[in-house]
């Protein structure tokens, strides 16, 4: 659908409604064309995310009155109280007026909730982004002299604010080695099994935990990974080679808010403790899906040389697959009550990654 204005109206009725408040005003911060130190030019401009989202896009205003700065105070005295973000500059308003800490807190949370479920029109946008994004991965020039390599790249594109972040790895020579297919299929088994989980009310830890047992499962086929596999999952051994969170909300900003609600703890074991999220999958979300299998001496020597997690780790295969690196594969999706939205179109099958290489030779 195309927008001539596009309905930020509404994203200020989502703020309300999860603010529950009936009176006063709220009082944000724009950003401000900024210059180098000592010199007259201008530094980028990228508005704040939180302003962006309840004001402007696309140049176009969707709101009942706009008011030069001079005339903003007679507005603000007029409120029985200003409402603020615990970022907001606030100094010109009276403390007396100006929200406590804890309501402060609540309008955080209240853009929270609302910029977490995402409208349709901010899907597209989305989309475009991941558009622009995919078709970079896949024009690719990037020159590499190892034919045995291969490379990790992970960029997005930002359009109209809303972001992208892609992960997509290639063979330097247009052929995955025989130790890189098996990795690589690993990590894209780990993510076609998370992306099917994907859906309203399905919790993100127990979507990192499926990405950790498929990986697992990949590691023992492959001989680097010997033993029980309920131990090697107990010990957290799996966190020597995948070492970060299945991924990440996305949206305004690459890792886009709501990673943490309050009263939400992390949890205290090695690998999923960096989850950037925890929280309940809700229609609307959008996330990105990113395991990866890597093999980084400063990671895996720690539990290699443990006496109660050496004995997991083969070394002989080990070293056969070291020279492959690491493999990300990412996309970004939104989330509905059945199988999710998938925005990002960059091929990921190793026969569609070697045909395009190929085609471009």
């Amino acid at each position: 659908m195309a927008y001539t204005k596009l309905p930020t109206r509404e994203n200020v009725q989502k703020i309300l409604g999860h603010l529950k408040l009936n009176e006063g005003v709220i009082y944000l911060n724009g950003q401000v064309m900024q210059e180098r130190d000592d010199t007259d030019v201008e530094l980028p401009f990228r508005q704040e995310s939180n302003f962006y989202y309840v004001t402007v896009l696309q140049a176009k205003y969707d709101v009942d009155q706009v008011i030069y700065a001079d005339k903003l105070s007679s507005l603000i005295d007029s409120a029985s109280k200003v409402y603020t973000l615990p970022t907001t500059k606030a100094d010109a308003i009276a403390a007396d007026k100006v929200a406590n800490a804890a309501e402060q807190k609540k309008l955080q949370n209240a853009f929270i909730d609302a910029r977490l479920i995402k409208a349709d029109w901010e899907v597209e946008i989305m989309r475009k982004a991941n558009k622009i994004s995919s078709d970079a991965h896949v024009k690719n020039n990037a020159v590499m002299n190892s034919p045995t390599d291969v490379v990790l790249v992970d960029a997005g594109a930002e359009y109209e604010l809303y972001a992208s972040d892609i992960t997509r790895v290639f063979p330097v020579n247009g052929k995955f080695s025989p130790e890189a297919r098996v990795i690589y299929s690993i990590v894209l088994d780990m993510q076609k099994a998370c992306i099917d989980l994907c859906k309203a009310g399905v919790a993100w830890e127990d979507i990192h935990q499926c990405a950790t047992e498929i990986g697992c499962d990949g590691l023992l086929k492959a001989g680097i990974l010997v033993g029980d596999k309920a131990e090697i999952l107990e010990k957290s051994v799996m966190a020597a080679f995948f070492p970060h969170g299945i991924g990440h909300s996305i949206g305004m900003d690459v890792h886009d808010v709501g990673g943490y609600p309050d009263g939400v703890d992390r949890i205290n074991k090695p690998g999923i403790c960096n989850l950037r999220m925890r929280r309940t999958l809700a229609a609307g979300y959008a996330v990105t899906v990113e395991p990866g299998i890597y093999f980084c001496d400063f990671l895996i020597d720690p539990v290699l040389n443990h006496p109660d997690t050496g004995k997991y780790i083969n070394v002989d295969a080990l070293n056969k697959y070291k020279s492959v690196g690491g493999v990300r594969i990412e996309d970004n999706l939104v989330i509905t009550e059945g199988a999710p939205i998938n925005l990002t179109t960059v091929p990921k099958e190793i026969d569609d990654i070697e045909a395009l290489m190929a085609a471009a030779k």
